[in-house]
């Protein structure tokens, strides 16, 4: 039996799972959507994995987003503390410039160059973090670090003395200041600009030893470019930190998929709708949260609003309603969610038949017997055109979807032709049971109602009140089954490879779903190597 339909249900129920967005959290290379472990085949031929439309231009909205993502300050000193070895590593490949000048001492005028300068001992014990005017603001402390260089000097006048050594620089119990800023942009693919306005590093203490030569002389000379050392150093790391740390989060935010593909041409795509920037609380990230489709319209209404933040959790998810139903509205509108239910699918020992012979559609449907007697059925199964599945969340009932469809009843005639025989109108009233164990959103389908009426007959009278029982036993049985393969595998919730979520909690609430965890993060585990980075 084809699970068209069937399956199409199930993504309206479990298209929550695909929470793309927090891959950028943390500014990581992202988790894959993993489609081959759980395969969707709907209809058509298109090619899933093709971007068939451009993402939609970002900009700021009044319209509620779909999807908020909410990480506190507290999660982001933490991520700060894990992430300092790669600062480690982008201050130590500093280049430090030459520095050369004329200097008069006892013996006269020389010419002095120092070279090769290379930053190396870098330590970085701690950081902070705080959410400040727009942006983030780290602060590294008690920084330390070591250069090492070659000098060179000539006297002006002849008989022209030179000499040459190396030189030794130690920076103690310094700071870093680094400044982040994120905006909306749709220029980025990720819809997303970051920058780093500033990087200012304070000395407190500078001490400089000189290997080689006259010592006296080459102290002399050292004190007197002592300052110009200094201030080189700090302008490298000032001036090149920005622009490295920039280009990599930036280039680690654009490999981020804003459409997501799910099946037969259909995206769910997260066109960033907002940043908010809490000072010293939180940063909100809000984001479309729409299944969308070439030629199908936008799925009509706004999604409901959803508070920022609720606890103290490190990370916090809110997904609004709008969201699953604008997967119904979607599938629907493309006419991708139907199936098809044969006699070959239903096993000899059920109770109910698909032939005309079968007594309920012998008493309830008299006329399709007289027409077509003993002969073999089929029942398509698919939506309404002009009827939305809709979905609804509920802190009191918890997640509903009802769908309204159709059952078109045929008739397998000897010579093999297929005749429509009657169409029945179906309400389903389905619950769904969410949660999430082990990073994992899962959710358990059932069928709390049913509900038929008569579309239209080709064979006469129907009393549908007698095929009540028969259609549930159906549903019941090869339908809701068919969703609960598909929910409880369930989908992991998108995120770095690195990161383990720590207890996570899902809540139903008014209009929208809340989970909330902890996270720990081992930078690298398993991470891939970026294109040009040294492991």
């Amino acid at each position: 039996m084809s699970s068209r339909f069937t399956k199409l249900l199930s993504l309206l129920i479990l298209s929550i799972l695909s929470l793309h967005l927090c891959n950028i959290l943390a500014s990581e290379s992202p988790t894959n959507f993993q489609q081959e472990s759980t395969p969707i085949v709907i209809r058509g031929n298109e090619d899933d994995n093709d971007l068939l439309f451009p993402v939609s231009s970002v900009v700021p909205s009044n319209t509620n987003p779909g999807l908020k993502v909410t990480v506190n300050q507290h999660a982001f000193s933490y991520l700060l503390d894990q992430l300092l070895p790669k600062l480690r590593t982008v201050i130590s490949t500093i280049q430090i410039p030459d520095i050369s000048a004329s200097i008069k001492t006892p013996i006269g005028h020389v010419d002095f160059t120092l070279s090769a300068m290379r930053l190396g001992g870098v330590s970085l014990p701690s950081a902070q973090l705080l959410i400040q005017n727009g942006g983030l603001k780290a602060s590294v402390l008690q920084v330390s670090l070591s250069a090492s260089g070659n000098w060179h000097y000539r006297e002006h006048s002849w008989p022209h003395i030179s000499d040459h050594g190396s030189i030794d620089v130690h920076v103690g119990l310094s700071s870093l200041d680094l400044n982040v800023q994120a905006v909306l942009d749709p220029s980025h693919k990720s819809g997303l600009r970051v920058s780093m306005p500033s990087a200012q590093l304070h000395f407190s203490s500078f001490s400089i030893k000189v290997h080689g030569g006259a010592s006296w002389l080459y102290n002399l000379i050292i004190s007197a470019l002592k300052g110009s050392i200094e201030k080189s150093i700090e302008k490298a790391i000032s001036e090149q930190v920005p622009p490295q740390v920039t280009k990599q989060l930036q280039s680690m935010l654009d490999q981020q998929d804003l459409q997501v593909p799910i099946s037969n041409g259909v995206f769910l795509a997260f066109d960033p709708r907002e940043v908010q920037f809490v000072d010293n609380d939180h940063v909100t990230l809000g984001a479309s949260g729409e299944f969308i489709k070439k030629d199908v319209p936008p799925c009509p209404g706004d999604p409901s609003s959803t508070p920022d933040t609720v606890n103290n959790k490190m990370v916090q998810i809110f997904i609004t309603d709008h969201v699953l139903t604008s997967a119904g509205w979607t599938f629907d509108k493309a006419q991708l969610m139907q199936t098809l239910v044969t006699q070959h699918d239903i096993p000899a020992s059920w109770p109910v038949q698909l032939n005309t012979s079968y007594l309920p559609f012998k008493f309830a449907v008299p006329g399709l017997y007289a027409k077509y007697p003993d002969m073999g059925m089929q029942i398509l199964f698919g939506t309404d055109q002009d009827v939305t599945p809709k979905a609804t969340m509920s802190e009191e009932s918890g997640i509903d979807v009802v769908a309204i469809g159709t059952g078109v009843f045929k008739v397998v005639q000897p010579d093999g032709g297929i005749v429509d025989a009657f169409t029945l109108d179906l309400k389903l009233d389905l619950a769904i049971k969410a949660h999430v164990q082990d990073n994992v959103i899962s959710g358990e389908v059932s069928l709390k109602n049913l509900t038929l009426g008569v579309k239209q007959s080709q064979v006469g009278d129907i009393q549908v009140s007698g095929l009540n029982d028969s259609v549930n036993f159906l549903v019941s049985n090869i339908l809701v089954p068919i969703i609960n393969a598909f929910a409880t595998k369930g989908f992991p919730i998108p995120q770095l490879s690195d990161v383990n979520l720590v207890d996570p909690q899902l809540y139903v609430k008014d209009g929208h779903l809340e989970v909330y965890s902890d996270f720990t993060y081992s930078p690298d585990a398993h991470r891939p190597q970026l294109c040009g980075e040294e492991r």
